[in-house]
């Protein structure tokens, strides 16, 4: 498992513990098409999109964090989904498991 920069890290108020915790919640696979992350391929930081994300302080970006995706599934999910139903469905479960932990 390859860690994102401190940069990106930062960006949505985690550590380094926190990342590899959401790594290794879903068996390091990406949650909605549960293919293995690749250590040569980015894994993204999925979070809640808000309005005023640049005002957020740490603990409010890390509470907005979802879980790791692949570029594809996250890319798909940022433009409402496609016609795969299965994939859909893993999508959903993968909302609803964040708003069951949600404050």
């Amino acid at each position: 498992m390859k860690l994102p920069s401190k940069a990106t890290l930062r960006k949505y108020g985690l550590s380094a513990s926190d990342y590899v915790n959401l790594y290794t919640r879903h068996g390091g696979c990406c949650y909605i098409c549960r293919k293995p992350f690749q250590d040569d391929k980015r894994n993204y930081i999925d979070h809640e999109h808000l309005p005023k994300w640049k005002t957020l302080t740490d603990d409010e970006r890390r509470a907005t964090v979802r879980g790791l995706l692949c570029f594809r599934d996250n890319f798909k999910l940022m433009q409402k989904g496609n016609d795969n139903l299965s994939v859909l469905r893993n999508a959903v479960a993968y909302l609803e498991e964040y708003e069951k932990r949600r404050i």
